[in-house]
């Protein structure tokens, strides 16, 4: 799912209720109990969009947040020092500047850069500030998007009272979490008086297949502080190599050219904080895709060498270069910050009929290779 993204919006808010008013309607509603949001028929877009180029939405992207992303939030922090540092030296006062900066969410160990607009390409490397709403600030409502494989990989981990901080030049804005909503295209959505943000991606969180559903973390707005400098990005974890034999080209084994739907991907294990806060399980979930891929293309042309290669002292069947038939399920064994497996499970057609297999991917020594193939009843 590569293609640009589009994502729900929160619509400005309509003007205040005349008195004897009861609800305005519009892009949103404002009611005396409280004001609410309404998502227009956009909701669903984000993930449709990224589900517009097939099954392929996360392996196109998956290397550059976590070394763009990281180049942001240094780029971010040293504009926001160049900014205080010139006011600092010259009035004295540093008003708050409303724009791009750094999210800060302690319980997930996520610093996020935050840019303007819902593209693909911003997406790919930040969360995506809503051009429809206004920057994060006292008083005001703003929405800000992300990847549900990305920085909000874990943002079901939120609950309420959880503190989450947004840094730009010569302010830090402090919200807290005051829940959760899973939302359909045309639901409304509560907000806290007083401004707030919501953090929206895609539900479920696991999934790697299109999903019209969004997952939406609401926090309310609670004060205002001095510019500071944000927590630097974790540098992202080590990642294990796939040595792939002369003649076969990376770019002929990715889901852009090799047709599988894909089911979920799940981490298990002791996973640490710079894993679950970066790209990395997906580039894990690519180094297995790869050997998948790469096996298929060995049975193909008859490349035995190849195979020895990617699974050696392996006997790969010859049905694994059947046509796909279900879902490709992902499991990862995480320990830390090191992938140690990777299991992926699925079924193919051959001329023997249909057969539901599981393929495990060891790493030893930085190295991922096939390990084992077999099928299941």
């Amino acid at each position: 799912m590569e293609a640009a993204v589009a994502t729900e919006r929160l619509t400005p808010p309509p003007p205040p209720p005349t008195p004897g008013e009861g609800t305005r309607t519009g892009g949103g509603t404002l009611s005396r109990r409280g004001r609410r949001w309404r998502w227009p028929a956009l909701l669903g877009l984000a993930c449709l969009a990224l589900a517009a180029a097939g099954i392929a939405y996360p392996l196109v992207w998956q290397h550059h947040q976590d070394t763009v992303g990281r180049s942001l939030v240094q780029a971010d922090q040293g504009r926001a020092r160049r900014i205080e540092q010139q006011a600092g030296s010259g009035s004295g006062s540093c008003p708050a500047q409303p724009g791009p900066g750094v999210l800060d969410i302690p319980t997930l160990h996520v610093a996020a850069p935050v840019e303007q607009g819902l593209s693909d390409p911003v997406l790919a490397v930040a969360l995506g500030h809503d051009p429809t709403t206004p920057w994060p600030g006292p008083g005001s409502s703003s929405l800000i998007a992300g990847h549900d494989v990305g920085y909000l990989s874990a943002d079901t981990a939120l609950v309420a009272g959880d503190t989450i901080s947004y840094a730009e030049p010569c302010a830090t804005l402090h919200y807290t979490v005051t829940g959760h909503e899973i939302t359909a295209p045309g639901q409304q959505v509560t907000l806290p008086p007083g401004g707030g943000i919501v953090l929206d991606s895609c539900w479920p969180t696991d999934a790697l297949w299109f999903t019209s559903q969004r997952y939406l973390v609401i926090a309310r707005y609670v004060s205002t502080g001095p510019g500071v400098s944000a927590p630097a990005a974790a540098t992202p974890p080590p990642l294990p190599h796939v040595h792939l034999p002369a003649g076969l080209a990376a770019t002929s084994l990715t889901l852009t050219t090799n047709s599988w739907p894909m089911g979920t991907l799940h981490v298990s294990g002791s996973p640490g904080p710079a894993w679950t806060a970066s790209q990395a399980a997906l580039d894990v979930e690519g180094d297995a895709l790869e050997l998948l891929f790469g096996l298929r293309h060995a049975l193909a042309t008859g490349q035995d060498g190849w195979l020895g290669t990617l699974a050696p002292g392996v006997s790969v069947p010859s049905w694994l270069g059947g046509t796909p038939d279900s879902q490709l399920d992902v499991n990862e064994v995480v320990n830390g910050t090191t992938a140690t497996s990777v299991t992926l499970r699925s079924s193919v057609q051959s001329a023997s009929g249909s057969t539901t297999f599981v393929l495990v991917a060891t790493v030893h020594g930085g190295n991922m290779v096939v390990t084992s193939v077999s099928a299941t009843t």
